[in-house]
């Protein structure tokens, strides 16, 4: 009997929530509209973050991924690397398994991954 009861009342609860949005339409639309921009806005920036945070790395063992950079002399800072550099280091590498290279768009060499 209790479930009932639920039932009747939550059938009573919709009845009156949807005569409400009936006497004003106008803020029943801004209000469905304001929601519906609300949930896809979270959807896309939660797709974003899952692509770049959440997702695996395409690697069989992501933990054992390192970065080399170059080392500037006179101000002690670093950077990337220059393909001819990156060539030279590949071709003399005795401590990784193997060596990749990516750039960023608008870099002016394409440097290819291997």
């Amino acid at each position: 009997m209790r479930i009932l009861d639920r039932l009747d009342s939550l059938r009573q609860d919709l009845l009156f929530g949807f005569r409400s949005l009936s006497r004003s339409p106008v803020l029943t639309f801004l209000t469905v509209m304001i929601l519906a921009v609300g949930i896809g806005a979270n959807t896309a920036i939660f797709s974003v973050l899952k692509a770049v945070f959440l997702q695996p790395m395409p690697f069989p063992e992501p933990e054992e991924l390192t970065f080399v950079w170059n080392r500037d002399i006179q101000s002690g800072g670093r950077g990337p690397a220059s393909f001819p550099n990156f060539r030279d280091w590949k071709e003399q590498n005795q401590a990784f398994e193997a060596m990749g290279a990516f750039g960023f768009a608008g870099s002016r060499h394409r440097l290819p991954v291997s």
